[in-house]
C-alpha cells in the first residue's frame, strides 16, 4: 500500500542531490517556507529578521560545510522555494530562540525518545524511537528522505526542505533529538541542528558521529539520543558552549525536554522544566512502561509506549491543543527505529490511529496490519 508521506531517494553531488529533493518535494517546502513565515511572525521575529539571520547562516554554512551549503542550494532551485526559505526551515529553532520575543519562553518542538539495548529488548535487538511534538501542520510538510553517497545510505524522517531530523544509517547507527532551553543570551554563530544532525547520520563509525557533534559549533541547546546496531548507546545533552553526556541505566535510556545530567543540572537554569513542566511527567511515565517490560520489551510494546495517553492532553503522546493563537500542537509524529534490521516505523497522526508505516533503508516495505492493540505497518 502507498506510505501516506512521500520516500524521496537523492544521490549524486550535493547539487545534484538538492536539485532532485527540491524537485522531487516542492509543494511540501512550500509548506515548510509558508508555515514558518507566519509561525516566526508569531514568536515575535519580524520576517525581514529572520531573512537577514538566514543569509548570515548561509555564510556560517558556506564556510564550515561547503558541500551542505551547495546541497541547500540546490534544494532552493530545484523547489522554487527562495534559498534564504530553505535555510529557515532548517535552522528554525536558532532563529526562534535567538530572535523571538521571549526565547526561553513558549512552546517549541519537544520530544520523548527511548533507547532499548539488546540486554533490555525481547529478541536482543536495540530499538531506538521518539515522539515528535511540534505543530500538527508540520504533518504535511514530513517527507522520508533517502540519501545514497557512495556505499553510504542514511534515512531521515524530516521536513520538507531539511537536511536531517531523525533517522539511521547503513553503518549501524541511529539518531533521534529532543529540544532544551537554557537562559541567557545566544552567539550569533553556529550550525543550525539540522545539518549537525546530517552530519551524524553520514558518519561511518561511532566516533565519528560523537565528533559531528562535539566539534560543530552550535547556535542553542539541543538534546541528541545516538544508537548503533551493536546495542551502544549515548545521550549528548549539547548547549553553544558544552556538552554534558548520559549513559544508558540497566539496559534503558529515556529522555524528553530537560537536563538529566547532575553536572548540567548544578550548572545551568533550566529553561525548559519552567516553560513545560510536563517533560518531567512525560520522561518518568516513559521509563516506568519501559522498566515494567525490561528484558522482554518488543518493538509493538514501544510503539505502545509512544501511544500512552496517561496525564492527557500532556502524556508521552501529546494530545492536539492550541498553544499559540490559531495553531494545534502535539505530537505530530511517532518514530520507532530498528537500527540492526535497517527499519524505520512512523505514525503521523498518532493521536488519531495506532497504524505504523514501516520502511527501510534500501526499500519501502508495503503496510502490513497486525493485531489492533496496538497495531503495526
Amino acid at each position: 500500500m502507498k506510505l501516506p508521506i512521500p520516500l524521496i531517494e537523492i544521490s549524486g553531488a550535493p547539487m545534484e542531490r538538492g536539485l532532485a529533493y527540491g524537485r522531487a518535494a516542492a509543494d511540501r517546502i512550500a509548506r515548510s517556507y509558508d508555515l514558518y513565515g507566519g509561525t516566526l511572525e508569531k514568536r515575535g521575529v519580524a520576517w525581514a529578521d529572520a531573512l537577514a539571520a538566514a543569509k548570515r547562516f548561509l555564510e556560517e554554512i558556506t564556510a564550515l560545510e561547503p558541500a551542505l551549503a551547495e546541497e541547500i542550494r540546490g534544494i532552493a532551485e530545484g523547489s522554487g522555494v527562495p534559498v534564504e526559505g530553505v535555510v529557515i526551515v532548517n535552522a528554525r529553532s536558532e532563529i526562534i530562540h535567538r530572535l523571538g520575543r521571549k526565547p526561553a519562553e513558549g512552546p517549541d518542538d519537544g520530544c520523548t525518545g527511548i533507547i532499548v539495548q539488546p540486554e533490555a529488548s525481547g529478541d536482543s535487538t536495540l530499538i531506538h524511537a521518539q515522539n515528535w511534538d511540534w505543530m500538527l501542520a508540520a504533518r504535511e510538510t514530513v517527507v522520508l528522505l533517502r540519501v545514497t553517497e557512495g556505499d553510504h545510505e542514511l534515512l531521515t524522517f524530516v521536513e520538507a526542505g531539511g537536511l536531517a531530523r531523525c533517522g539511521l544509517n547503513s553503518a549501524g547507527m541511529a539518531l533521534t533529538g529532543n529540544s532544551l532551553k537554557i537562559a541567557g543570551p545566544l552567539p550569533d554563530k553556529g550550525l543550525p541542528i539540522s545539518l549537525i544532525r546530517r552530519k551524524v547520520l553520514a558518519a561511518r563509525c561511532f566516533s565519528e558521529a560523537l565528533g559531528a557533534i562535539y566539534k560543530s559549533p552550535r547556535g542553542c541547546a539541543n538534546n541528541m539520543m545516538l544508537s548503533h546496531a551493536s546495542g551502544e548507546a549515548i545521550d549528548l545533552e549539547t548547549t553553544p558552549q558544552e556538552i554534558f553526556w548520559l549513559a544508558p541505566w540497566d539496559g534503558l535510556l529515556v529522555h524528553a525536554n530537560h537536563f538529566r545530567s547532575d553536572a548540567a543540572r548544578a550548572k545551568l537554569f533550566d529553561a525548559g522544566v519552567a516553560d513545560g513542566p510536563d517533560t518531567l511527567s512525560r520522561e518518568l511515565r516513559l521509563e516506568r512502561l519501559a522498566r515494567a517490560k525490561r528484558g522482554n520489551i518488543q518493538i509493538t510494546d514501544v510503539m505502545a509506549m509512544l501511544l500512552d495517553r496517561w496525564g492527557a492532553p500532556d502524556g508521552v503522546l501529546t494530545l492536539p491543543q492550541e498553544e499559540w493563537p490559531g495553531i494545534q500542537l502535539g505530537t505530530a509524529a511517532s518514530i520507532v527505529m530498528a537500527p540492526q534490521r535497517g527499519e524505520l516505523f512512523f505514525n503521523v497522526e498518532p493521536d488519531r490511529s495506532s497504524t505504523f508505516h514501516r520502511v527501510s533503508l534500501t526499500r519501502p516495505v508495503d503496510e502490513m496490519p497486525l493485531s489492533p492493540s496496538p497495531l503495526i505497518a
